[in-house]
């Protein structure tokens, strides 16, 4: 035996010898994993017509925009999202094996009431691989249906400072396949723990810089509802999860 081997070293003690991004990425994983045992199971639940879901200002409580069964609107008929960017370095592990992409952006939002800032939180679904997604994302995938539905967790999720317990989910029928777009928040920008925040920093050119962890371990934390509530529709649709395509699979 060579007593010189060092016993294996602990997570922790990984981390820090890690360079700060993945020892960031380490922590927001850890976040995501916790949240995603202490939020309970989801429910998709309709819309009535006669009481539309609102969005509101995180800092000032106005309404900047409503969902009903099968259409959103601007209450200002203002902008409510200004910009947006993806999010790189997600995983996206589908069940059953299906054939399916996904694509998370934040989007920065600004009140048309007191101007104050907000972020939102986008993740699509949809059949049959990345150039399906790029085909949606284009608009080549023209919806030929509708439907906007409530969704939400019988516990509260919290991952690294982000908390939610509803959130809306746009389902489009496309001669594709169905998609979904699972649109969370707003939240304030000022609403994230220290070390984990969503920032933006302006360039001199105008783009736009994200830290992005906090919103990652949300999602990361969602996904495993959201891969699974996204296949069981593609079957309910009668189409094969792992091509997309109508008809039963096999």
């Amino acid at each position: 035996m060579n007593s010189d081997r060092k016993p294996p070293i602990t997570a922790i003690e990984a981390a820090a010898v890690r360079p700060p991004e993945s020892r960031g990425n380490l922590w927001r994983r850890a976040a995501a994993q916790l949240a995603l045992r202490n939020a309970g199971h989801m429910t998709v639940q309709p819309i009535d017509p006669a009481l539309p879901r609102r969005k509101h200002c995180p800092r000032c409580g106005v309404v900047v925009f409503e969902a009903t069964p099968t259409k959103s609107a601007l209450p200002a008929e203002k902008p409510w999202i200004i910009e947006g960017d993806c999010v790189h370095g997600l995983n996206y592990p589908w069940p059953d094996g299906a054939r399916c992409a996904a694509d998370t952006s934040l989007l920065l939002g600004r009140c048309w009431f007191c101007a104050g800032d907000y972020f939102v939180i986008q993740i699509t679904l949809v059949p049959g691989g990345s150039s399906a997604l790029v085909s949606w994302c284009a608009g080549s995938a023209r919806p030929v249906r509708t439907e906007i539905k409530s969704c939400g967790l019988s516990q509260r999720l919290t991952a690294n400072g982000l908390s939610i317990a509803s959130w809306l989910r746009s389902e489009y029928e496309t001669t594709s396949g169905v998609v979904h777009v699972h649109t969370i928040g707003p939240f304030e920008l000022t609403d994230i723990a220290p070390g984990s925040s969503i920032s933006l920093r302006e360039e001199r050119t105008g783009g736009t810089t994200w830290k992005v962890n906090a919103a990652m371990a949300l999602v990361e934390a969602l996904w495993p509802r959201l891969a699974a509530d996204f296949v069981a529709t593609i079957k309910a649709s009668n189409r094969d999860p792992k091509t997309g395509l109508g008809g039963s699979p096999g």
